[in-house]
């Protein structure tokens, strides 16, 4: 499932819009978007990630795969960071998520 929030000056202005129209909204003055790529098939992190974004190939490896380790590395344009938080479940293990975010 993939989500997508548009802001402008820090206020949301659009949910979801079409994705052609993501690449010219990432041109905006004061415009942030969200891409919330949630369990997305090959397709849909092609069509984002490579062709919308232009992402590194390595970043994309990084989002594709279970990769446990946390990082910072800085692109030309933006910054690749991955976080790993705990959360501790009621059988007493801990379950570690991995978020990653991209951020020009």
């Amino acid at each position: 499932m993939v989500t997508t929030l548009v802001y402008r000056n820090h206020k949301l202005a659009v949910e979801n819009p079409p994705t052609s129209m993501l690449a010219t909204l990432r041109e905006e003055p004061g415009v942030m978007i969200w891409i919330d790529l949630a369990n997305p098939s090959e397709k849909h992190v092609k069509r984002v990630m490579e062709e919308l974004f232009a992402f590194h190939l390595l970043v994309i490896e990084d989002c594709a795969n279970d990769n446990p380790f946390p990082k910072l590395e800085a692109y030309d344009d933006y910054l690749h960071l991955v976080i790993a938080c705990g959360r501790l479940l009621q059988n007493r293990q801990v379950h570690h998520p991995r978020t990653q975010l991209d951020h020009w």
